[in-house]
Formats: C-alpha cells, structure tokens, sequence
C-alpha cells in the first residue's frame, strides 16, 4: 500500500521523467546534424545522460530504507550545519539563547542532505538586495525544536519550494528523524523540525 506522499512521488517521478526522455529524443534526432546556435548536440545528449542518471539515484534513495545511526548533537550545531549551507550569505539568528544546552539525536550524514537542500531552496528565492540577510529562527515547541530558514522573496528560484522529487527525500529523511520538513511562513521560508533529546 502506497503512501500519501509516494503517490505524490510517484507523479512527480513520472512527470519527470516525461520530460527528461522528450529531451533525450530531441537531442538524439539533433545528433547527426551540425550544431546549430553553437549547441553540439552529441555534448548536449551526454549531459541529459548524465543528469538522468543522477535523477534515477534520486528515485532509488526516496523509495530505499535507510538506517538510522544517531548521535546527540546540540541545537547550536545544528544552527551552525543550517547556516553553513549559505556560506556567501550574511545568515542571522534569532532564539538560539532559549535552548542552550539543548541537543537532538539525528545521523548527521542523512541529516547533512537535508539541511543542504533547505539552504539552496531559500537561498535561490530570497532578495540578495544589499542589507537583507537570511535569518534561522529557532523555536522550541513541546519536545520538539524549529529550526526556520527564511529571506525576504526575490530571487528566480523555483515556485515551490518543497514540491519536487529531491524535498520529498528531504523529508522522509526527516521523518525517519521523528521530525518534518515543511514550508515556512512565507515564500522564501523552510521549516525544520526535530524531537529535542
């Protein structure tokens, strides 16, 4: 029995798919021919090559069951992993003080994917206007922590930010965490959530 969030998978995978083997065709019939516009087109089929076998990884990571080796990693760390993936962004934060000493159990290896990807989805839609920077906030909810990646909108990134093949990975990963992965309070916002040890 499939999931809610495999049959969303699923279409997605599908959808993808489509349109990455349209692509693999065009550039296929284009092969024989010269380039034109300054496009090879025998580059141009190795690089949709190479792109559809990175994405058949992605496929086979969502739908495989990974183990989980945790260890206790303090808050701040995790702030710190979080800012990280933003290295050339100016990245303040906000409640940090209200859970010193606090820490979470997570594998820092799985863990680490889905930080990065939250850091390059906030990052490809928030303003790099002078003066505006990315802001972590953190929260403590119950047993659990937020950690809320967000900017002010402004950038060309993608629509929607958690929608694709990669977040979903992204989620499950904190799912098998016993947290989640959600849309902030706003277009450039990512909400991080993890049970505090």
């Amino acid at each position: 029995m499939l999931r809610k969030d495999d049959e969303h998978a699923l279409a997605e995978i599908r959808h993808e798919l489509g349109n990455r083997f349209q692509r693999l065709y065009f550039w296929a019939d284009q092969g024989g021919g010269e380039p034109a516009d300054g496009e090879d087109p025998r580059a141009k089929l190795a690089g949709e090559l190479v792109s559809l076998e990175a994405y058949f990884r992605s496929v086979l990571e969502y739908f495989s069951e990974p183990g989980l080796n945790t260890v206790e990693v303090p808050v701040a760390d995790l702030v710190e992993r979080l800012r990280s993936t933003v290295p050339d962004r100016e990245v303040e934060v906000d409640g940090i003080e209200s859970l010193a000493g606090m820490a979470a159990s997570v594998d820092p290896g799985l863990l680490s994917g889905a930080l990065e990807l939250v850091g390059r989805r906030v990052d490809s839609v928030a303003s790099r206007e002078a003066g505006l920077s990315l802001v972590v906030r953190v929260e403590r909810r119950g047993e659990r922590v937020e950690l809320e990646l967000s900017g002010q909108p402004g950038g060309d990134g993608p629509g929607g930010l958690l929608g694709d093949l990669e977040a979903m990975i992204a989620r499950r990963c904190l799912l098998l965490h016993g947290g989640d992965l959600t849309q902030g309070s706003g277009p450039a916002s990512v909400v991080v959530t993890l049970p505090l040890d």
